[in-house]
């Protein structure tokens, strides 16, 4: 079998403390149930907060964790190369660049985008492109297909 070219990495646990905050931690039981489906249905990556982290300790061993505080988001429009450009970004080895929104991407030339964000980051971002039009499942789609890997 052919090595994965693609990495997931699920939110859930996240935008559920981000919405619930302390309500989700009634539900420890329910939130280990939760991450094994998670893991099962094929996200190589599971985010959790900290305090979540802390809670659910001792974690699944055979599942992998990402702490959300160990991203750097870029949250942004179609224009995000151009803004990044004007403003040197700092970052340390052990950050991933996200980059978060790019709604209205499916109106531009996305393919274009993709590749000026490739050529400005590299391929190894992640990208969580919002669902405000409707399409961030086709998006996400168009970013695996130009090349990006998570």
């Amino acid at each position: 079998m052919s090595e994965r070219k693609l990495e997931i990495t699920d939110k859930t646990l996240v935008v559920l403390d981000l919405i619930y905050g302390e309500k989700i931690r009634k539900k420890i039981p329910q939130l280990r149930e939760l991450i094994k489906l998670i893991y099962a249905i094929g996200s190589d990556y599971i985010e959790i907060t900290e305090d979540l982290y802390k809670q659910l300790y001792p974690l699944p061993e055979e599942v992998k964790f990402k702490l959300n505080n160990k991203f750097m988001e870029i949250t942004g429009n179609r224009n995000i190369c151009e803004n990044i450009s004007k403003e040197p970004l700092d970052i340390n080895d052990n950050e991933t660049i996200r980059i978060v929104g790019l709604d209205d991407i499916l109106f531009y030339d996305y393919e274009k985008i993709f590749c000026d964000i490739k050529k400005t980051f590299g391929n190894n971002i992640d990208m969580c492109i919002k669902n405000e039009y409707g399409a961030a499942t086709a998006m996400s789609i168009e970013w695996i297909r130009s090349g990006g890997k998570r």
